[in-house]
């Protein structure tokens, strides 16, 4: 699979962690890419889990799920969301989790 044209490797076993607070946009982000349901290629959120405590939202998203949200992130409409915004998650789930380097 390709993010922002980069070929992404085999995902680490681990989980990816995320947290965030409720209400900010990249709350909005995240539940903009999760609440897709199944989509267009058959892919959705099976294993992950995403909880809501107090005013922080804390995502698990297990490595197999970790491709479809960086789909996700990338296939959002920018006029929507904000793209640098966007492209900001996408770039440290890259070089973060799967521990890329980008230029």
């Amino acid at each position: 699979m390709k993010c922002y044209g980069y070929t992404l490797p085999e995902p680490p076993e681990r989980p990816l962690e995320i947290s965030c607070y409720v209400g900010g946009s990249d709350f909005d982000v995240f539940q903009a890419a999760v609440n897709q349901g199944i989509d267009a290629h058959l892919e959705g959120f099976t294993d992950s889990t995403f909880i809501v405590r107090g005013d922080r939202l804390y995502i698990t998203v297990v490595p197999k799920e970790v491709p479809i949200l960086l789909r996700r992130l990338e296939e959002m409409e920018p006029n929507s969301f904000n793209a640098d915004e966007i492209l900001s998650w996408c770039l440290d789930i890259m070089t973060h989790y799967y521990s890329m380097d980008i230029d």
